[in-house]
């Protein structure tokens, strides 16, 4: 892996968000902001599967085990999402929910070494390359690290490009990242950093 390429990559990420001045509204992704320390674990039970991710950093727990079984598959074993698409979602809301799955369980395994969930983690970035556009699915950086991590150990553009843009997108709307957005380039610096997954 390219050490000086990363660092630049870290050092970027830090830049943009110490850049904004924004706060993280009130209620939004708190078991993230749990793990960040910004605010104490919500006493509410995690329902959707990556708050559930988010909840079991935030206490140190292991991954859970109603999201442990089988990887959801698409024909043929190809490539797949971190979680199944439902009726109820819409496409934006989905993406974001799996693009942070795909960040929490990343930070997950950085402590819980699990080649398991790596290989999910790799399907999804794979499934997600080929099928989703950043620049209409989500406006937070969710799992930027995992894209530029894939980008610097397989010399992958096309990962290096999604990252590029997904970075770009979270200062579209006013010029600099919003509070959320800040605090995920944050903690996606801090697993680059820690180069927490490239060898799970």
């Amino acid at each position: 892996m390219d050490v000086e390429s990363r660092d630049r990559w870290v050092k970027m990420l830090r830049i943009v968000a110490e850049a904004s001045t924004a706060a993280i509204p009130p209620g939004v992704a708190p078991w993230f902001q749990a793990h960040r320390g910004i605010i104490t674990p919500p006493s509410k039970i995690p329902t959707s599967p990556d708050d559930q991710l988010w909840a079991a950093i935030a206490q140190s727990n292991p991954i859970p085990e109603s999201l442990s079984g089988p990887s959801h598959k698409s024909q043929n074993n190809h490539a797949a999402p971190l979680f199944a698409f439902t009726s109820d979602d819409t496409i934006e809301v989905w993406t974001e929910r799996d693009l942070s799955g795909m960040h929490a369980a990343s930070r997950l395994i950085a402590n819980q070494p699990d080649r398991r969930w790596h290989a999910r983690i790799q399907s999804a970035l794979d499934w997600h390359l080929e099928h989703t556009q950043p620049d209409n699915a989500t406006g937070h950086p969710w799992a930027i690290h995992v894209f530029l991590l894939r980008s610097m150990t397989q010399d992958d553009h096309h990962a290096r490009l999604y990252a590029e843009t997904l970075l770009h997108n979270c200062q579209m709307q006013s010029g600099a990242a919003d509070g959320l957005s800040a605090e995920i380039l944050r903690d996606a610096a801090d697993a680059l950093e820690s180069n927490s997954i490239e060898n799970q």
